[in-house]
């Protein structure tokens, strides 16, 4: 059996409870010792560190080596990036620092402080996807800001021109109320994507408050039963959640609902039913907007909510993608499940804590 170095059984007991995962290298690069962070990041599968030499252990470690036999003083800032080799050809992204320890008047140790590497990437592609969102929101508020006006004018137009044409009478006053009808719809559909670059664009600061959200969700459905009943469509509801104030953008999350139920009705060619529920789940607070339309093909789930990827003749393809925003800048989570022929449902998870104050930013 390998005899322990006893300056090692010093440092166990200060290196033990690191924060960071480290191991101790000997002059020749081998490892002489790792704490349980650093044993944690090879998991229980990886043979023993102990006895390893570094050149099996990380993938820079020539650079390491290197700053090891030079005479210079070790700068305990420098961070060496490369990949620790892990069992069955895994690889994990980690940085390395070096700090050079004398243990002895001729015996020199170092101790090599790993950085793993996974937090700072998640972190750096969150960024890069805020920094993109931001751009994207600012050029979108941009178009739709100068978009509003000309749109404005011809809304207006066209309202003088329906009261002008339903005075007239015959054939040619009929086809013409049908042209300015079309128009109408027209013009309400580029409102509507009007309204979804400025929603994307306002999504950055947004106020919330607490919500008793079924009373939220009963107010919503209320809202917009009529309209629906009108196109065959019936709104059920199954709450089973205990009721819960919940931190929401009230207007940010009408914009989730409509999108949702725009989803739904347009998924049902014929009439049908939505279903909204309610429950509390181990995740969070689960909302869930079902229909019983076309559903969707599997291979189109994962595309639905990229930005401008649209399964609708004349959609935007922003809708589910602001959905997915929204919810997400609530710190919850969006999962769609189909089933072809059957129907579709939206499941959103918010963080069910509760939160007594009216206002929160």
């Amino acid at each position: 059996m390998r005899k322990v170095p006893s300056f090692i059984k010093d440092c166990e007991a200060f290196l033990a409870d690191a924060p960071s995962p480290c191991f101790i290298l000997d002059r020749r690069g081998r490892v002489l010792w790792a704490n349980p962070g650093g044993e944690r990041l090879f998991g229980e599968d990886s043979p023993t560190l102990t006895g390893r030499p570094l050149e099996e252990v990380f993938s820079r470690a020539d650079a390491l080596l290197q700053r090891m036999r030079s005479r210079k003083d070790i700068d305990p800032f420098v961070e060496t990036g490369g990949s620790l080799f892990l069992v069955d050809g895994i690889s994990l992204p980690v940085s390395i620092r070096l700090q050079r320890v004398r243990t002895g008047a001729r015996r020199t140790s170092y101790i090599a402080w790993v950085s793993d590497e996974r937090e700072l990437q998640e972190l750096r592609t969150r960024l890069d996807h805020s920094e993109k969102l931001s751009a994207m929101a600012i050029l979108a508020g941009k178009v739709a800001h100068e978009m509003r006006t000309p749109l404005n004018s011809i809304f207006l137009n066209n309202d003088l021109l329906q009261d002008r044409v339903g005075k007239m009478r015959g054939a040619q006053g009929q086809k013409l109320k049908r042209y300015l009808g079309i128009l109408q719809e027209e013009v309400e559909r580029l409102d509507e994507i009007i309204r979804s670059y400025l929603s994307l664009a306002r999504l950055a600061g947004s106020d919330r408050q607490a919500t008793e959200v079924e009373s939220f969700l009963e107010d919503f459905i209320g809202e917009i039963r009529e309209d629906y009943a009108r196109r065959g469509i019936s709104i059920a509801t199954a709450f089973r959640s205990t009721q819960k104030q919940i931190p929401l953008n009230q207007r940010q999350f009408r914009r989730v609902m409509l999108n949702l139920f725009a989803n739904s009705r347009d998924a049902m060619k014929v009439g049908g039913v939505i279903t909204v529920s309610t429950e509390d789940s181990t995740g969070g607070y689960r909302i869930t907007v079902s229909d019983n339309g076309e559903g969707i093909p599997p291979e189109s789930l994962s595309q639905l909510t990229a930005p401008f990827t649209t399964r609708k003749v004349n959609g935007s393809g922003l809708g589910l993608y602001l959905t997915r925003e929204i919810v997400e800048h609530h710190g919850g989570r969006l999962d769609i499940q189909s089933i072809r022929g059957e129907g579709t449902s939206v499941i959103i998870t918010l963080p069910a804590k509760q939160n007594s104050s009216n206002s929160i930013s």
